[in-house]
């Protein structure tokens, strides 16, 4: 079985390069590109009250949402390719999980800095991995600066147009964990027009809203729509669910979660307005997540903007009609 699924893998990963090659499909959305050479970034984006509204996240393709504090705070992971906006705000630090999900699309990561604990040491870890661009605002990198509008440490702005320049695909080439198809996009489980996510009830609790007349997830934060600073309601077409066992707080420390991000969890999907459940499976860092409907199936997504709620357990879910 595992000799099939990595054979599977690799042969999902030579056709997203042979689409890549030809120039016509989106890694990151499927939908078509005229890029020869698609450059991904991922980008470390704050989440708490004063790093709110976010700038240009409603430009990203994939947005994860992952707890990254003890009390439900969250932060994002931001995945860019279609459409590079000329700033990104607010930038923050990042996590291990966070460097995890960037090596999934082998794309370059912009972050501000990281714990250098003997036990969480970002620097350390960042070293297992290799990206094809890495800027780090705490390194002097000159694609950053600060918003002078917004309070420290939450005023941290990456100039990602000027940095997708230096972004270098040779050194590693991109690959996409998200199989999309237009014509056979997996439709099966139940109607659910509306879910929730509880990390806190009081200060981090996404939802979603399905408009059938376009075929897009509306998100709310805190019951109310959730909006990106220039006015944008944030949309997407597809949202995966993704549990990852939580191993702890390193040291104690309520900041430096540690997440089991490779092996298999339960997954639950939500595209065209209906819901269903499976798995996602990833090895190790060399292979890009695969995700698996009940039936072993690999699952495909309508080609589209995609967001993924990173969770602890299936209780966070909470399912409305």
């Amino acid at each position: 079985m595992k000799r099939f699924v990595s054979l599977l893998i690799a042969l999902m990963v030579i056709f997203s390069m042979s689409a890549m090659a030809e120039g016509n499909v989106s890694l990151t959305t499927g939908l078509p590109t005229e890029a020869e050479d698609q450059k991904i970034i991922a980008v470390s984006i704050d989440n708490v009250g004063q790093g709110r509204p976010q700038r240009n996240m409603d430009c990203a393709d994939v947005v994860y949402e992952i707890e990254i504090a003890r009390g439900g705070y969250t932060r994002y992971l931001a995945i860019f390719n279609d459409n590079i906006p000329e700033i990104v705000e607010a930038v923050r630090s990042t996590r291990y999980i966070h460097i995890d999900l960037t090596s999934d699309w082998n794309a370059a990561f912009a972050h501000c800095g990281g714990a250098s604990a003997a036990t969480y040491n970002m620097y350390d870890y960042l070293k297992q991995f290799t990206f094809p661009g890495r800027f780090d605002y705490y390194k002097g990198d000159s694609h950053f600066y600060r918003d002078e509008k917004r309070a420290m440490p939450h005023n941290a702005v990456f100039k990602i147009q000027s940095a997708m320049e230096k972004v270098d695909t040779s050194v590693i080439a991109p690959r996409s964990p998200l199989s999309f198809s237009a014509d056979n996009y997996t439709q099966r489980g139940e109607d659910c027009s509306s879910f929730k996510v509880k990390y806190n009830a009081s200060i981090t609790y996404p939802g979603y809203e399905y408009n059938s007349q376009d075929g897009l997830y509306y998100r709310t934060y805190l019951g109310q729509p959730h909006y990106d600073a220039n006015g944008n309601q944030y949309a997407c077409t597809n949202v995966i669910i993704m549990q990852m066992d939580f191993q702890g707080y390193r040291d104690n420390n309520g900041d430096r979660p540690v997440y089991t991000s490779y092996g298999s969890n339960k997954c639950d999907y939500f595209i065209r307005g209906r819901h269903f459940t499976g798995t996602w499976y990833r090895p190790d860092s060399s292979s890009a997540t695969v995700y698996y409907d009940d039936d072993g199936n690999v699952v495909n997504f309508k080609p589209g903007k995609t967001f993924v709620q990173i969770v602890r357990n299936d209780t966070q879910l909470e399912l409305g009609e």
